[in-house]
């Protein structure tokens, strides 16, 4: 388990928990420069992130008899996947808003004036699991590192084998998710790959078949669309959820830290106006008091059924629809990996999850 850019394991543990009930035994690192202070990002490499994760796969792979699965988060998306070419031993890849590009033209217009001393953007850093500031050096790295990966991914048009989902927000405002979508409809991940996407509909396209791409023959794999847009309903409150963001993928809308409820509220995104950012948190967290979504440089994205209501956006951080999600992540595992596991000691440890399911 690879978390992103700032991150530290917290944002992994829900999806942890989910494969150790499904009979992974897992492990989550702490990239070089997160978990510390964000000043330590000042000088990092993306060579060190790569070297970080080769050595967790070596040693991972000394118990698992070389039966590895990589799972990663942005950054660490963008991590997994390289090492997942590298490694003959790693059997399957999931990729959550997976680095591949990033829209970070600010950050290279700074690069372009000589300018990549500077600190990028300082905040308090009040959230407890992750950096709020950030370094324009990380910014740059982790551009490299996409740009790296997806040398790697279509130069030579590696054969990948190996089974591998995607899942992404269509309007993610840290990512170019384009980028990874459009390389899974032409195919570059292999014919054992899917994709969600999480994008405001209006109505829900649930495909996942090979269709033909005209005359040039190539093959486009359609991908499963989630709608991102809905008010969702728990334990009698309504919330209305706008549009899925960068960091809405994998932790629980329960989380106490990121949930629907928790005690952090991503605000940043109105460093430049406090009566926004006051707004945003102070306000209370169901359909009368505010609307997430998702942001932007400055400020927030606009949606119409925020407006109509005069709330105030704030940044979702969680995903109240995971449990959906994990059922996507359980018809893709029983598809593509459950064949390649036949132990005795992995049947007896399905049993036992089973089991504990029913009982909860």
């Amino acid at each position: 388990m690879v978390h992103g850019l700032y991150d530290s394991p917290y944002v992994m543990k829900d999806l942890e928990q989910y494969f150790r009930d499904r009979c992974f035994q897992t492990r989550s690192i702490l990239l070089p420069g997160n978990g510390t202070r964000p000043g330590n990002l000042l000088q990092i490499e993306y060579t060190a992130w790569i070297r970080a994760v080769d050595i967790a796969v070596q040693q991972l792979s000394k118990e698992v008899d070389d039966n590895i699965y990589l799972s990663g988060f942005s950054t660490g998306g963008a991590l997994a996947l390289n090492a997942a070419l590298d490694n003959e031993e790693v059997k399957g890849v999931f990729l959550f808003a997976p680095a591949l590009k990033l829209n970070s033209w600010h950050a290279r217009i700074l690069e372009g004036l000589m300018m990549d001393w500077v600190p990028f953007q300082k905040f308090e850093d009040k959230d407890l699991v992750k950096y709020e500031s950030m370094t324009l050096n990380s910014v740059i790295e982790v551009s490299e590192l996409a740009s790296f990966v997806r040398r790697k991914l279509t130069g030579d048009r590696p054969d990948i084998a190996i089974p591998v989902l995607i899942v992404v927000a269509r309007n993610d405002y840290t990512l170019d998710s384009n980028t990874a979508i459009r390389l899974f409809e032409t195919g570059w991940f292999g014919d054992q790959s899917e994709m969600l996407i999480y994008a405001p509909l209006e109505s829900g396209e649930y495909r996942t078949d090979v269709v033909s791409a005209g005359d040039s023959g190539a093959a486009t794999r359609m991908p499963v669309y989630l709608n991102s847009s809905f008010i969702h309903n728990a334990n009698g409150n309504e919330y209305l959820i706008a549009d899925y963001s960068h960091m809405s993928l994998l932790l629980k809308p329960t989380d106490s830290h990121y949930g629907l409820e928790g005690e952090y509220k991503y605000c940043l995104q109105y460093f430049l106006d406090k009566s926004l950012k006051n707004s945003c948190e102070t306000s209370g967290n169901t359909i009368t008091d505010i609307c997430f979504g998702e942001r932007r440089v400055i400020g927030s994205a606009k949606y119409p059924q925020c407006n109509k209501r005069g709330l105030t956006v704030r940044r979702l951080t969680s995903n109240p629809r995971f449990e959906e999600m994990t059922q996507h992540l359980d018809r893709f595992i029983h598809q593509y990996i459950d064949g390649q596991n036949t132990a005795v000691g992995y049947l007896n440890c399905q049993l036992l999850a089973e089991l504990r399911i029913r009982h909860r």
